[in-house]
């Protein structure tokens, strides 16, 4: 985005703009001519939040040594380089200010001794587990080619900017493929490098979610998750975002915000138990009691419990806290059994912690934070709520069991369709992620789009359709 900024009147300009701008959340909308996906991949968030990295810094060539993708370590040569001698490796042609950054270390007395003189040693560019004997210390937040390989390449850097002999030196690095000074930098050569690197941020993707002691599943990875259509690069210019009216352009936007507040309450499902608590956002209960009330046009399901310290069933260090509550009386919630034989405690029968975001929805009727007490009306939503309505999802249906639960994980178990209401049991309420005034909205917005202009039967909207268009 610096470099659209920098060159916005260049035509490849807007087609970058355009590929940024693509987003997996308004798939199938009409404003664009092309399937809409998720085109660029920002990992560095999800690496720091969801995995414990070996090295310092997130730069490309460390991050990629990291993950297995089930089948291979990620190597940088491809033929011919680096085949038996008649062609340098890539990591050694573009060692400057990239590959170069293995720093020795040593242990002494139990404590990690990393030196810091001397000029760091070259990555490997064979495919294998990395950093054995070395700490990738230098150079260790690039995430791209220095530019200065592509000013070399094109002559624009040239011995000529050298004051001392050091920086001529330095200036040779980036146009010579070897110490030797024989051969030159070729555009090959860069174009080469920049499809590896595409290739290891697709192997960090593959590896996302793949065991690094091997892998039965080989479209585990996050890269066979998410749909990214193709498209055709040589029509990149012509790429380009349609007009749509007001009301597309609203219904995108409630997508675009829907989709941002999924993902902070997945972030937030997948702190640990007591985490979540200790933010106030969360609570655990134990039924006390559970029930059907079918006297109405639709039977209603409650639960009643008592508000419990996670600590007191092994969540979490220390023993009666003082925790801060943010859950109030009539807060949306969606509810989930806790695995009691598990250690640490976890969300029964889910797996990834995720799948929350689709866990019974509850109302809290009534709650006492002096005595703990809290009523919740567990609701059907299936008839409303369903995957394929914009801005919700489908959730589970609520199922009374009646008697008392007995162990720890007491039948009959919870699954993906259905949560069990049973006294005995524990759960744990969590925040609710539709959008459902988003979701009420679309019915009409979706008639002010198709109907002519100012006969929308709405007169805000054409009043403000009328300014849009102008």
């Amino acid at each position: 985005m610096n470099a659209v900024r920098r060159h916005e009147q260049l035509r490849e300009a807007d087609a970058v703009r355009s590929l940024l701008g693509l987003r997996g959340a308004i798939a199938g909308t009409p404003t664009t001519n092309v399937p809409d996906q998720e085109m660029v991949s920002v990992l560095s968030h999800e690496l720091r939040q969801r995995f414990e990295m070996r090295f310092i810094g997130l730069g490309l060539v460390q991050t990629v040594a990291q993950f297995w993708d089930g089948n291979v370590w990620f190597g940088w040569d491809v033929a011919p380089y680096g085949q038996h001698g008649s062609e340098p490796s890539l990591t050694e042609i573009f060692a400057a200010d990239l590959f170069e950054l293995e720093v020795e270390y040593t242990h002494s007395g139990g404590m990690l001794n990393i030196n810091h003189t001397g000029t760091p040693g070259i990555l490997s560019g064979n495919a294998q587990a990395q950093f054995g004997s070395s700490y990738p210390m230098a150079n260790r937040h690039e995430t791209t080619i220095p530019a200065a390989y592509i000013w070399a390449e094109r002559d624009r850097l040239t011995p000529k900017w050298a004051n001392t002999p050091d920086e001529e030196a330095a200036i040779q690095r980036y146009r010579y493929r070897t110490d030797s000074h024989t051969d030159r930098i070729t555009q090959a050569d860069i174009e080469t490098l920049l499809k590896r690197m595409a290739a290891s941020l697709a192997h960090i993707e593959h590896g996302l979610e793949v065991p690094a002691n091997g892998n039965s599943w080989p479209d585990a990875g996050k890269d066979a998750k998410v749909t990214k259509a193709p498209l055709n690069v040589s029509q990149l210019t012509q790429l380009s975002q349609g007009r749509g009216s007001l009301a597309s352009t609203i219904q995108e936007y409630a997508l675009l915000e829907h989709d941002a507040s999924k993902k902070r309450a997945i972030y937030k499902y997948r702190q640990p138990l007591d985490e979540r608590v200790e933010s106030g956002h969360s609570l655990v209960l134990q039924a006390t009691n559970a029930w059907e009330d079918d006297s109405g046009r639709y039977t209603n399901y409650y639960l009643d419990g008592d508000i419990v310290d996670p600590t007191s069933i092994g969540a979490g260090g220390g023993l009666n806290r003082t925790i801060p509550l943010s859950v109030e009386q009539g807060d949306w919630m969606v509810v989930t059994e806790l695995d009691m034989g598990a250690s640490p405690l976890r969300i029964r029968e889910l797996g990834d912690r995720a799948h929350i975001i689709r866990s019974t929805v509850v109302i809290v009727e009534e709650m006492d934070q002096n005595t703990g007490y809290i009523q919740l009306n567990c609701m059907d939503t299936g008839t409303w709520l369903r995957a394929n309505v914009p801005c919700v999802t489908s959730h589970r249906t609520p199922e009374v069991e009646v008697g008392t639960a007995t162990g720890r994980n007491p039948l009959p178990a919870p699954d993906h369709l259905t949560t069990v209401l049973q006294t005995g049991r524990h759960y744990v309420l969590d925040g609710f992620a539709d959008s459902i005034d988003k979701m009420r909205a679309f019915p009409a917005l979706a008639a002010a789009a198709n109907a002519a202009g100012g006969s929308s039967g709405n007169s805000l909207y054409d009043h403000i359709n009328d300014l849009y268009n102008r």
